[in-house]
């Protein structure tokens, strides 16, 4: 068999296996390190393995000016994909492309944040998968373990249009169930020990968004919580895993698994104007009982029973 031959073949072959017909190259860009964003990055990666794509890792820290330069940087070369990991970095990206189509992750509301105008018609170069947690899921899951709240806090970065978004819908519905809520932003991480000890003997339960510089700093909620046994309850579940006593959420691997199965459509040669933006499969509960106990707060047995995962040590 001669060599061209071989070659057919083994081009074929290629293709049967990846559905390319070249390698392809992709950037995955992060905004700041912390669990939830590293578990996206798992599942798309994990998603693409098995096929013939090489990626680029980039992260930014949690520094937007860092942000900025790596969208220029990832804008300024030749990716056949460009994956955005949560509002700031998508924002920096979209900003700065050039050709590439663009995947967006761990985007509460992209419509707000000016990513998208449509969730189901996307710009001809961006669309991607939310994180988006309803409101009334974060306070249903409130009543559920505080029937008598009437007072809670509120900490966000409010240079975040993600956190902005989620906070003024939270605004909204404490108002209408009278519930009275003391917001506090922040611009940095530094910024929420402080953040939290101003909210100590005002409220009875704190929220928190899924907020990017308040979850990378999240013990200097929890823990001064726990203290003064302030229950802390989260749109991110992984939350619950550094102290936060509840949270309701997205399963951050397979949000990883659903972006990773957007970004193959895109490296097959689907236009992205023709990918509506997707929310969430399903949201999940977590609670942990040590927390709880810490705090002295009595948890239901019935809701106990409904959590998908529970953190306890025996």
């Amino acid at each position: 068999m001669n060599i061209g031959r071989i070659v057919s073949i083994m081009s074929a072959l290629l293709i049967t296996l990846t559905g390319f017909t070249e390698a392809k190259n992709i950037a995955i860009c992060q905004i700041v390190e912390h669990t939830a964003l590293n578990q996206i990055r798992e599942g798309i990666t994990k998603e693409l393995a098995e096929m013939d794509i090489e990626w680029t890792y980039e992260n930014a820290q949690g520094n937007p000016t860092l942000a900025a330069q790596i969208a220029q940087k990832v804008s300024g070369e030749k990716f056949d994909l460009i994956i955005a990991l949560a509002t700031p970095m998508a924002q920096a990206v979209a900003s700065s492309n050039g050709i590439s189509p663009i995947l967006f992750g761990a985007v509460s509301d992209p419509v707000s944040a000016k990513l998208v105008s449509s969730m189901d018609k996307p710009s001809k170069t961006i669309t991607g998968v939310t994180d988006a947690v309803p409101t009334s899921e974060v306070f249903s899951l409130l009543h559920a373990l505080l029937p008598n709240a009437k007072t809670i806090g509120v900490i966000y970065n409010s240079g975040e249009s993600n956190s902005a978004a989620q906070v003024e819908k939270m605004k909204e519905y404490a108002q209408k169930h009278k519930i009275h809520m003391i917001e506090v932003s922040i611009s940095k991480s530094s910024e929420v020990l402080s953040a939290s000890k101003r909210l100590v003997g005002e409220v009875d339960a704190i929220l928190l968004p899924t907020d990017n510089t308040v979850i990378s700093a999240l013990e200097a909620i929890t823990i001064p919580a726990i203290q003064h046994k302030i229950p802390v309850i989260g749109s991110d579940v992984e939350t619950v895993k550094r102290g936060a006593l509840a949270a309701v959420g997205v399963d951050w691997v397979a949000q990883g698994h659903q972006l990773g199965q957007m970004a193959t459509k895109v490296l097959n040669g689907t236009p992205v104007d023709h990918i509506p933006v997707e929310d969430p499969e399903r949201l999940y509960m977590h609670i942990n009982l040590d927390t709880a106990q810490k705090i002295g707060l009595e948890l239901n047995p019935d809701l106990i029973n409904k959590a998908d995962h529970i953190y306890e040590t025996r």
